[in-house]
């Protein structure tokens, strides 16, 4: 992994509060849960699994804005799960604009993780 590509996931992962901002407008009519803790928590009774819940990649990450852009992302970096993301992104509108809205954004900090970029690393 390059300098920069590493630096650029430390922002990213640093920087939800600003990444966030227009993240949270894609899913306006989503009420997040408690938050990533919770998920672990005696009787815990959210949503778990793969893509069980329109617009997000996992279960946990509908625990809060932070979980889902960080799982969002884990999904981006992962060939396997890239996989699965490209397919669910086919009939699943939000879950597209989320992951396009992250590319955009990593694309700004640094232009060399552009959509081409995590194309080419998901072969």
């Amino acid at each position: 992994m390059s300098l920069i590509i590493l630096l650029s996931t430390i922002f990213f992962i640093r920087q939800p509060r600003k990444t966030a901002r227009g993240y949270h407008l894609i899913h306006r009519v989503f009420s997040y849960g408690a938050g990533g803790a919770s998920a672990y928590q005696p009787g815990y009774s959210g949503p778990s699994g793969e893509h069980v819940v329109p617009g997000f990649v996992t279960g946990y990450a509908t625990t809060a804005i932070e979980e889902d852009m960080a799982e969002t992302y884990a999904y981006l970096m992962t060939t396997t799960y890239y996989h699965h993301l490209q397919t669910w992104q086919v009939s699943d509108v939000i879950l597209a604009n989320k992951v396009n809205y992250l590319i955009q954004f990593i694309s700004k900090i640094s232009p060399e993780m552009s959509a081409d970029y995590f194309n080419a690393i998901n072969r």
